[in-house]
């Protein structure tokens, strides 16, 4: 899987607020290479590997900007 597929996917996943490790993201690369052209059937993609521990620099490389961070 070509590092960009993958970084694609990464960034698709943190768009919808699912924060995953970037090598996880590999499952729903794959996902999109298939394709998802099956009305009759489920799809099931494994996603481990929490994104909270990324650095800034993990989303400054992939040019997105870095997580809101929550004070407690």
């Amino acid at each position: 899987m070509p590092e960009e597929s993958i970084s694609v996917a990464w960034a698709a996943l943190a768009g919808e607020g699912i924060y995953v490790e970037p090598t996880s993201a590999i499952a729903w690369a794959a996902r999109d290479r298939l394709g998802t052209n099956t009305s009759d059937k489920s799809i099931v993609v494994a996603l481990s590997g929490s994104g909270l521990k990324l650095t800034d620099s993990d989303f400054a490389a992939r040019g997105l900007a870095e997580p809101t961070r929550l004070r407690g």
